[in-house]
């Protein structure tokens, strides 16, 4: 198959780019990394840092294959906002946005933070008040919400459909899923 994108030089994925386009395609969303260490709201600036830097080089190569939207998970740990606190996860985005949301707009791309599964309770980001939370706090063009109906579905139930009104015309992209 194809060499992995990790592996191209810029040049390399510009090259992909025009064989999609010539063949019709137009790639406009990627998944940025989500991995454990890809946690964009850690508490341990160490880990958070070098998550941002991460989500640089892949918001930076996703451009080149002609992605506008980047598809970010708030966060990669499951732990339960009512014991860690709304205002600490928001605290540590912020830092994280800071950084990567003037980074988005120099590239004409748009950071899409992704609805989450509740795992040890009420995870970041699985509540519509988080959004509503983030919407108040981080006005910036480069910043927009993907809804993942599945991920809806399993957090809120016959609530589902709030998420996508709190999230409203900043939605971006949808993870359509049918569970």
């Amino acid at each position: 198959g194809p060499p992995l994108l990790a592996n191209l030089r810029g040049a390399e994925i510009e090259a992909y780019r025009r064989v999609f386009e010539d063949a019709g395609l137009k790639i406009t969303t990627f998944h940025l990394p989500f991995g454990v260490e890809d946690d964009i709201a850690s508490f341990y600036n160490t880990q958070r840092e070098a998550a941002v830097a991460t989500i640089d080089h892949w918001m930076r190569r996703a451009a080149l294959v002609g992605a506008t939207i980047g598809i970010q998970h708030p966060t990669t740990t499951g732990y339960d906002v009512a014991r860690e606190g709304l205002e600490r996860y928001l605290g540590h985005i912020a830092k994280s946005l800071d950084v990567l949301l003037p980074v988005a707009e120099s590239l004409g791309f748009t950071i899409a933070i992704e609805n989450m599964v509740p795992r040890d309770g009420g995870r970041f980001c699985s509540e519509p008040e988080h959004f509503a939370q983030i919407i108040e706090r981080f006005a910036h063009p480069s910043l927009g919400f993907c809804l993942d109906t599945g991920h809806a579905l399993i957090a809120l139930g016959d609530r589902a459909p709030q998420v996508q009104d709190v999230m409203g015309d900043r939605m971006v992209a949808y993870h359509l899923a049918d569970n």
